[in-house]
């Protein structure tokens, strides 16, 4: 078994053995009737075929890599196009959490600038000012005579049973 590996010859073993299925399964469907469809068998195939050849570059850079099993993907990272690849996976570009962690760092800058800023400016520079200048004008009515404070509380209380006959109407 472990020439099989070593000759790299397990491939040709693996390619007669899915054709073999093919076979059985086709001549399965025909006799009773049932089984899965020749395209769900093809897409089958197309995966299975797929796997043996990612098991034959391997073998492939592994025996280029004087048999050394973390150089065995070298050949792929050196082709062309899968080169780009191999970059952009090493840079995480396809790695979802990381995508993710980006979108959310954007996402909540943009909260954090859109909303929670102004939030902070309403609160901070309008509301105070607002209360600054009332309390500036509170401070210029009351100025110590017992007049003045039984007035206010005249006019609070005027103001309070107005508004109290407004929401009972």
């Amino acid at each position: 078994m472990a020439e099989a590996f070593a000759g790299g010859w397990i491939i040709d073993i693996i390619l007669g053995l899915m054709a073999l299925e093919a076979v059985a399964l086709i001549a399965l469907r025909r006799t009773l009737g049932r089984g899965p469809s020749p395209l769900e068998i093809l897409v089958s195939l197309a995966a299975g075929l797929c796997l043996l050849i990612a098991l034959g570059i391997h073998f492939y850079g592994w025996k280029r890599g004087d048999k050394k099993a973390y150089l065995a993907s070298e050949p792929i990272h050196n082709l062309p196009i899968l080169h780009k690849l191999y970059d952009l996976s090493e840079a995480r570009f396809f790695d979802l959490y990381e995508q993710g962690v980006k979108f959310l760092q954007s996402f909540s800058l943009v909260l954090f600038k859109g909303i929670d800023r102004p939030i902070d400016f309403f609160y901070e520079k309008i509301v105070t000012s607002v209360g600054k200048t009332f309390t500036g004008i509170l401070k210029k009515a009351h100025n110590g005579h017992y007049a003045n404070y039984l007035a206010w509380c005249l006019a609070g209380l005027l103001v309070i049973a107005g508004a109290i006959r407004l929401l009972l109407k």
